[in-house]
């Protein structure tokens, strides 16, 4: 329900540059091949910890990700026809996940392949939190 009322608020916002695209030829598939770019630029830079540019980039991978369901639906709802890519798109979708799941583990975020050895950091500190809310914690 929440999910619904999410993007009909994002189409209502993003329509008139879905028709724009439309108009100058771009179709899905061509977003969907530069969410990949994003997800794999995505992915090396949280891999080398640099969260900054890896976070941005992730953050333009899921609004890529909305504009290519988004494009589908407006020329859908304005009757072009467009070149079916469903199967096309929901393997490059997963594989492009994967990668990003890739990038966290290398960087060591997952506990696999952690450079230190001595475990992930964010484990770390939710295990410390969990500790010091505790009710053993807070009465001894």
């Amino acid at each position: 329900m929440l999910r619904d009322r999410v993007v009909r608020v994002g189409d209502f916002l993003f329509r008139s540059m879905h028709v724009w695209l439309l108009r100058h030829g771009v179709i899905p598939i061509h977003i969907l091949f530069c969410e990949l770019g994003a997800a794999i630029g995505s992915a090396i830079a949280i891999a080398q910890r640099r969260m900054t540019i890896g976070c941005s980039a992730l953050i333009f991978h899921g609004l890529l990700d909305y504009m290519d369901g988004g494009l589908q639906r407006t020329a859908k709802g304005l009757k072009i026809s467009l070149p079916p890519y469903g199967s096309a798109h929901t393997v490059i979708d997963k594989f492009s996940d994967a990668i990003l799941f890739a990038g966290f583990a290398i960087g060591g975020f997952l506990g696999i392949g952690d450079r230190d050895g001595c475990g992930c950091e964010p484990f770390r500190i939710m295990g410390g939190i969990k500790r010091l809310f505790s009710s053993r914690a807070m009465f001894v």
